[in-house]
């Protein structure tokens, strides 16, 4: 089951702004002081997370962001919200600005005085998807997590007093457990619904294959349409001729010094052999680059075919290799503008931090286990930039939806994100990433800039400021401390969040999973009761 991570983002008037700070932060004040905290919300079952920022910027005017994490469908939960909070949400809207088009008169009938018209349909059509959306223990419903959090504390209780076990083998320890647990806990008689359904995972992996094929032939379009309208020979001179000075261009930035000290201090090591795995996985690519090659001038041909072309294949195949050559050079290039655009970025060490804003964030982070962060973040200009970040982006979300332990709910070794998202906002101007995790912000950062620097790095690398990166992914977010400032100067308070399950970390909710997979299963053998018994 994909869950959906989305925000609703509106427009706030400049003399608004003030006004709506202290409408959430009410909410947010009455909310808390109840007993337990956030009933409202509480009540929505489908909800698992939930933040409302406002980001203030000289550049633009002020922007209002509600982040919502829950379970679909969508139409049901904005209506629980809207009968949970919605005379709260309408005042806050009536600071806002009018959103333009058919949205903006669902915006009037909303926020009119004595309005009667559900918020639902407004705050669907306003609901911003992600470019790159990432969720912890991947297709786990609020209700199964919350059934497996019960079940886990009566399993902690049946274990208060070890001593019946003690001379139990681990599959009679489960046998023991279960028929202790099932009485109470139906759930165990159940199967739940797969995590992610087959259809979902193929799906992942389509979008992701499509993207990767969709980039490729995009690239090689230039050189197969100049072998279309030009012999092969004078084809494959105009190629060298564009090819030459775009890699003279790449070789003078590979050369030219950059302020990078990890690299500096590995300049002079001496150069070691390719790894196996490495030299492995290059045949790999050379020969899936074969088969492709081979079958776009399959492609060729028969669509040459239909279009009465009298070529054969072998006139197909020079067209697929002067495609491969001309995809080649516009790399080349491509990357060789990027790398002048690196050298030319202006970079900001050590931003000098708002007091007040980071006095403000602070005194409302480590209040339980877990946190929120939210950032927005100037986009360089340019074309190639904007290209190049939507598709990154793009490609970056996509790999993570299929990527097989990031579907265990650890990203490359991070096991503390329950959900993050990143999305331009302003027609792209801004980046902007919200995220809710386990631990500080400083740790979480932590793990990032030593786990996993170059995604980070690549989502990042347009931000203004950014510390000096390479080719979108080299350095940048691996300089922790630069990075940490660059990211904490972009941070703003979250004014509200809410949290389903306060006190469950990523860890616990996947420990929690496994223990009570094993449980629905009457017999286990050996090998997995042991496996099983671990998490105990």
């Amino acid at each position: 089951m994909a869950r959906c991570i989305v925000s609703v983002v509106v427009e706030v008037q400049p003399q608004g702004v003030d006004q709506l700070r202290t409408l959430i932060s009410q909410l947010r004040t009455s909310q808390a002081a109840l007993d337990p905290p956030y009933p409202a919300l509480q009540a929505i079952k489908s909800l698992h997370f939930l933040s409302m920022t406002v980001f203030a910027d000289a550049r633009y005017d002020p922007i209002f962001v509600i982040e919502a994490n829950f379970d679909p469908p969508a139409g049901p939960f904005w209506a629980d919200l809207d009968a949970a909070i919605g005379t709260e949400l309408r005042e806050m809207f009536r600071c806002c600005k009018r959103p333009p088009g058919p949205v903006g008169l669902m915006f009037d009938a909303v926020t009119v005085h004595g309005a009667k018209m559900s918020l639902a349909p407004f705050l669907e059509a306003q609901a911003l998807v992600p470019t790159v959306g990432y969720e912890g223990a991947r297709g786990m419903s609020r209700a199964r997590i919350e059934q497996e959090a019960a079940l886990f504390l009566d399993l902690r209780e049946a274990l208060k007093d070890p001593r019946p076990f003690h001379e139990k083998s681990p599959a009679q320890i489960h046998s023991a457990l279960r028929n202790q647990l099932l009485p109470k806990h139906a759930c165990l008689r159940e199967e739940p619904p797969p995590r992610l359904p087959l259809l979902e995972n193929i799906g992942d992996w389509v979008k992701m294959i499509g993207l990767v094929l969709a980039i490729v032939i995009i690239l090689h379009l230039p050189g197969m349409l100049l072998a279309w309208v030009v012999p092969p020979w004078p084809a494959l001179a105009v190629i060298l001729l564009a090819g030459a000075p775009a890699a003279i261009m790449l070789k003078n930035g590979l050369e030219a010094p950059h302020d990078n000290p990890a690299g500096a201090a590995n300049a002079h090591k001496p150069k070691t052999r390719m790894a196996s795995g490495t030299t492995k996985n290059l045949l790999i690519a050379v020969g899936v680059l074969l088969i492709f090659e081979l079958l776009v001038a399959l492609a060729i041909w028969l669509i040459g075919g239909s279009l009465h072309w009298h070529g054969d294949f072998q006139a197909a195949l020079i067209i697929a290799g002067l495609g491969l050559a001309g995809a080649i050079v516009l790399v080349t290039l491509i990357l060789a503008r990027l790398r002048q655009l690196e050298q030319l970025d202006p970079t900001q060490e050590f931003p000098p931090p708002d007091s007040r804003k980071v006095r403000e964030i602070m005194a409302l982070e480590d209040k339980i286990s877990q946190n929120h962060m939210s950032s927005l973040v100037q986009v360089k200009p340019g074309l190639l930039r904007a290209i190049l970040m939507r598709a990154g982006l793009m490609g970056l979300g996509f790999f993570m939806r299929a990527q097989p332990e990031a579907r265990r709910g650890f990203l490359a070794g991070v096991r503390t994100i329950h959900f993050a998202q990143v999305a331009p906002v302003s027609n792209g101007g801004r980046l902007m990433f919200l995220t809710n995790f386990d631990g500080s912000w400083e740790n979480y950062l932590n793990d990032f800039t030593e786990k996993v620097h170059l995604a980070v790095t690549l989502v990042w690398t347009n931000g203004v400021g950014f510390p000096p990166t390479r080719f979108l992914i080299l350095d940048g977010a691996s300089r922790g401390r630069l990075f940490k400032a660059w990211k904490r100067h972009s941070m703003a308070p979250s004014l509200f969040w809410f949290s389903a399950y306060r006190h469950l970390s990523v860890e616990q909710i996947e420990r929690d999973a496994r223990l009570a997979e094993g449980l629905r299963q009457s017999v286990l053998t050996s090998k997995k009761a042991e496996k099983w018994a671990m998490d105990l």
